[in-house]
């Protein structure tokens, strides 16, 4: 219900200049961090899904172009949140996966903080 409540609520707001929309969604998905129901900060679990070679490879890939996908420590959060989220919702990693979550994970900033924070 959460998500569905904040979804409606970006998708509501008129056109914004270029950054505006990006800064928003960056407002909007720390606010949804904070909910209790939101593992990816929390999880500490095993990387130990069947494919994790597969998903450890395309992180390593993700936008290597871009200096925060270069960093270890981001590109170990990557790791760690589509692990965690293959096992919440109980499906195998699919490869792609990697490339909806950077653009979420670039709005974070550059990479000043552990896997730990």
């Amino acid at each position: 219900a959460a998500r569905k409540a904040l979804v409606t609520s970006v998708r509501q707001v008129p056109a914004l200049g270029e950054g505006e929309r990006a800064r928003l969604w960056k407002l909007a998905l720390e606010r949804y961090a904070s909910d209790d129901d939101c593992e990816f900060g929390l999880w500490k679990g095993e990387l130990d899904e069947a494919n994790q070679r597969v998903i450890k490879q395309d992180c390593e890939r993700t936008r290597s172009g871009l200096a925060t996908f270069r960093d270890p420590q981001r590109r170990e959060l990557l790791e760690r949140m589509l692990t965690c989220y293959c096992k919440v919702h109980r499906i195998r990693y699919k490869q792609g996966l990697n490339e909806v979550l950077a653009p979420f994970l670039h709005l974070l900033g550059p990479p000043s903080f552990t896997v730990d924070d």
